[in-house]
């Protein structure tokens, strides 16, 4: 599987030391048959979901775990604006747990300069956030460097408990 993530720019809001205002993004999955013997074997796309498409509560009204975290970001003149909308998102990460292929993990930050980080996890198929946590390692990845690696370690944790 392959993630494509682009955040759309509010045009002239350039500011300085590279600074500019996120007017949604976009992320892409796609997938190609594991065994394909040809390199040009065509991809499909799996899923698309744009940031204002992204649901923050289940059917039933409940607002995704962890959602209070994300801070309220506003307008030029000061009027709340969805934070989804609005805030910057990188290093995406597919859930690697086998017969779950819909959940995308993103950072987020409020620009890519901000001392704060957040994972949000983002249900592609249903397009639905499915959690937010704070990201205790943001203070040491300034911009969007590089700043964590995904492992399935996790899958070998639980079997070790009973131990």
């Amino acid at each position: 599987m392959y993630v494509e993530v682009e955040m759309h720019v509010r045009p002239g809001t350039s500011g300085p030391n590279g600074s500019f205002t996120i007017d949604g993004w976009t992320a892409v999955t796609w997938s190609r048959p594991a065994d394909s013997a040809k390199e040009n074997e065509c991809w499909s796309k799996d899923h698309e979901v744009r940031a204002h498409e992204v649901s923050t509560a289940d059917s039933e009204g409940n607002t995704a775990p962890g959602f209070e975290l994300l801070p309220t970001l506003l307008d030029e003149e000061g009027r709340p604006e969805p934070t989804l909308q609005r805030i910057h998102v990188g290093h995406p990460k597919l859930r690697l747990r086998a017969g779950d292929d819909s959940t995308l993990y993103l950072m987020a930050k409020v620009n890519r300069w901000y001392d704060e980080a957040w994972v949000i996890a983002v249900d592609m198929k249903n397009k639905r956030l499915r959690g937010v946590a704070k990201f205790g390692g943001a203070p040491r990845c300034t911009s969007f460097i590089s700043a964590y690696s995904q492992s399935r370690i996790s899958q070998h944790l639980n079997n070790m408990q009973g131990d």
